[in-house]
C-alpha cells in the first residue's frame, strides 16, 4: 500500500471520528484541558459505554478498541458527577517502542455508581481534548406489591350450556369480604371478572371462611378459554377451559378396488389443546365387517403437520386382509371405530369411543375357465429301495383343458 493511500486513509478515520464526537450530546461535563498532557489524545477505533444494575447498584462499563498494541490507558479517572450527568477522563497514550503488534487490542474498565434515584441518567466518557462516547439510561422504581389477602379458585362447567363458572374466594387477613362480585366481560377467548372487596366480620375465623359466587357465561363456541378473577383490580385467580365437542376424529381411506396385501388408514384427530402422541398405538382403531371380520388396525407412526396448538394429528395404521391379500370374497363395508380410553389429548383427558368412518373392499369377481374333463386314480404308492411303503395311496389327478393357452397356477395342498 502506497504511503499516499495510507495518509488519505488517516485522515478519513480521523474526520469520522470528529463526526461522531460532534454529534453526541451538548449537555456533557466540560473539562479543563490538563497542560501536563499532551493537547492530543490518540483515539480508539471504538469506545462502547453500557451501564447495567447490580445487587451493589449501577455499574458503568467502558470498553476501548484499539487498532494494534501501541496504546495505553494510563489514567482510567474518577467519574465526577453534575446532576443526572457522570463523566470520566481518560488519559490514552501511545507507544514509541518499536515493536507493536498489528492485532486489534480491547481494553475495559468499570466504574461503580452506586445506588441511584429513580431518572434519567447519562455517562460520558472524555478524552484529554475531546468526547470520545456518551450513554443515557434509565433507572426505575421497583414497586414491590404486598402479598395478595384473598387468593380464588376458579371452576368451570364448560360441558353446560350456557357454559357456567363457581368462583370461591378465600381470604388470609380477618374484616374482609366481597362487596361486589362483578359480572362477566368477554374479549374474544379471554373472560374476566372484576370484584370489589369491602368491610367483613373481623371476629371470623379466616381459616375457614370462604366464599362462593356463581357466573353465567353464556353459549360459547368450541375452543379454549382463559378466565380470570380481579379483586380490586389485581388478578388472584385464573384458569383455562376447552368448550366441548372441539374434538374430532375423521378417517381418510380410500376404497380397494385390487388385490393388495394391506389397507393403509389415515386418522385425523383433533382437540383444542393438542393430542398426546405417545397414547397413540395399535389398540386405538377396532374395524368390522362382512363375514364377521374383526380386527384392530396397526399403528404405525404420526404423519408430519404444522405444530400449532389445537391443529390436527395425522396418525397412519395399516390392517390386513382376512387372508393374503383382499379379494372379491371380502367386498363389502367396513367400520371403523375409535377404542374408548386410548388417545387422550395434552390434558390427559381421553377421547370418547366414537364411529371414525368406514372404507369399502369393491374388487370384481374373478372367474376362473373350467376344465372339460377329467379323472381321479387312486392307487397304492410303489415301494421304495428299502422296501417300506411311504404311504399306503396316493392320488392321481388328469384334467382335460379346454384350450393351449390355459394352465393349472396352483395344484393346491391335501387338507
Amino acid at each position: 500500500m502506497s504511503k499516499t493511500l495510507i495518509s488519505r486513509l488517516g485522515r478519513l478515520l480521523w474526520a469520522g471520528f470528529s463526526l461522531i464526537t460532534a454529534n453526541l450530546s451538548a449537555e456533557t461535563i466540560a473539562w479543563s484541558p490538563d497542560p501536563t498532557i499532551a493537547t492530543r489524545t490518540p483515539l480508539p477505533l471504538q469506545t462502547r459505554v453500557e451501564v447495567v444494575a447490580g445487587d451493589a447498584g449501577h455499574t458503568a462499563v467502558v470498553t476501548l478498541v484499539f487498532p494494534d498494541s501501541g496504546f495505553q490507558v494510563t489514567d482510567w479517572g474518577v467519574p465526577e458527577r453534575s446532576d443526572s450527568t457522570f463523566g470520566v477522563r481518560l488519559v490514552i497514550q501511545r507507544s514509541s517502542s518499536p515493536v507493536l503488534l498489528p492485532v486489534v487490542t480491547t481494553v475495559r474498565h468499570e466504574y461503580p455508581l452506586g445506588s441511584l434515584a429513580a431518572g434519567e441518567y447519562q455517562f460520558e466518557v472524555h478524552g484529554v481534548d475531546r468526547l470520545l462516547a456518551a450513554a443515557k439510561f434509565a433507572v426505575r422504581d421497583v414497586v414491590v406489591e404486598p402479598p395478595p389477602v384473598a387468593k380464588a379458585r376458579i371452576r368451570v362447567d364448560a360441558a353446560a350450556d350456557p357454559v357456567t363458572a363457581r368462583v370461591s374466594v378465600l381470604f388470609s387477613e380477618p374484616g374482609l369480604a366481597v362487596a361486589d362480585w362483578g359480572a362477566p366481560t368477554r374479549d374474544g377467548n379471554r373472560i374476566t371478572i372484576a370484584a370489589l372487596s369491602g368491610p367483613g366480620d373481623v371476629t371470623e375465623d379466616v381459616a375457614t371462611r370462604e366464599v362462593f359466587q356463581s357466573y353465567e357465561l353464556g353459549s360459547l363456541n368450541d375452543g379454549l378459554y382463559t378466565i380470570e378473577f380481579l379483586l380490586d383490580g389485581r388478578t388472584i385467580g385464573r384458569s383455562e377451559f376447552c368448550v366441548r365437542p372441539a374434538i374430532s376424529v375423521r378417517l381418510i381411506a380410500e376404497a380397494v378396488t385390487r388385490a393388495i396385501e394391506t389397507q393403509f388408514l389415515t386418522v385425523e384427530y383433533r382437540h383444542p389443546l393438542g393430542v398426546d402422541g405417545a397414547s397413540l398405538d395399535s389398540r386405538d382403531l377396532l374395524v368390522t365387517g362382512p363375514n364377521g371380520f374383526r380386527a384392530n388396525a396397526r399403528f404405525l407412526r404420526v404423519l408430519p403437520t404444522l405444530d400449532i396448538l389445537g391443529g390436527p394429528l395425522l396418525a397412519q395404521y395399516e390392517l390386513r386382509p382376512p387372508g393374503r391379500v383382499w379379494t372379491h370374497f371380502d367386498n363389502g363395508l367396513y367400520n371403523v371405530d375409535l377404542a374408548p380410553d386410548e388417545v387422550v389429548a395434552t390434558d390427559g383427558v381421553a377421547f370418547p369411543a366414537m364411529r371414525v368412518g368406514a372404507f369399502s373392499v369393491k374388487l370384481e369377481v374373478t372367474r376362473h375357465p373350467q376344465p372339460v374333463g377329467g379323472s381321479v386314480t387312486v392307487r397304492p404308492a410303489l415301494p421304495g429301495p428299502d422296501g417300506r411303503l411311504d404311504a399306503p395311496y396316493e392320488a392321481m389327478v388328469q384334467l382335460q383343458l379346454g384350450g393351449g393357452n390355459i394352465g393349472v397356477v396352483s395344484w393346491g395342498t391335501l387338507q
